[in-house]
């Protein structure tokens, strides 16, 4: 695999799948600890954005979901996404990400798991990784996605019928 793949792949689990699961002790960030708040990349108020919007038009797979979360984080762009000190952008981590999805998804496979297996292949307790929202506060990126996806599927269930 070249650098540029790699790069890729590096991008994807930074900004997506690379994160300390619950339970495990953290590792301060040289900016301050994680905070252990519920966050979100962009607003709580889905129903009105282009990525919701998609999946709603989609099939409601978890495939879907997947694409979901990264349209999500492509529109992130205020937000900032850390991995082994280094800082990458919302753009970054949308072309990682989908790069990552293509290449690594198995059919059917649900998002959760796919998102656990990723995270289990490449974290680091010892360099976790952050996103930095808009109002300062740090967060482990594992933690937002599992509230991005938990938000979707509470939403579809209480607004729309989505062909499943």
């Amino acid at each position: 695999m070249n650098r540029i793949g790699i790069l890729i792949i590096l991008l994807w689990l930074v900004t997506l799948f690379v994160a300390i699961p619950a339970g495990r002790s953290q590792t301060a960030h040289p900016e301050g600890a994680p905070s252990e708040a519920q966050a979100y990349v962009g607003t709580r108020l889905i129903a009105d954005t282009e990525a919701y919007q998609q999946f709603c038009v989609g099939s409601g797979s978890e495939t879907q979901k997947l694409y979901y979360l990264l349209e999500r984080f492509k529109n992130a762009s205020d937000c900032d996404f850390f991995f082994m000190g280094s800082r990458y952008s919302a753009q970054d981590v949308y072309f990682a990400g989908n790069w990552l999805l293509e290449h690594r998804y198995k059919t059917n496979q649900d998002a959760r798991s796919f998102l656990k297996e990723q995270v289990s292949l490449f974290e680091s307790p010892t360099a976790p990784l952050l996103i930095k929202l808009p109002d300062g506060s740090r967060h482990h990126a594992y933690s937002i996605l599992l509230n991005e996806l938990e938000l979707l599927e509470s939403s579809v269930g209480r607004n729309i019928s989505v062909r499943v």
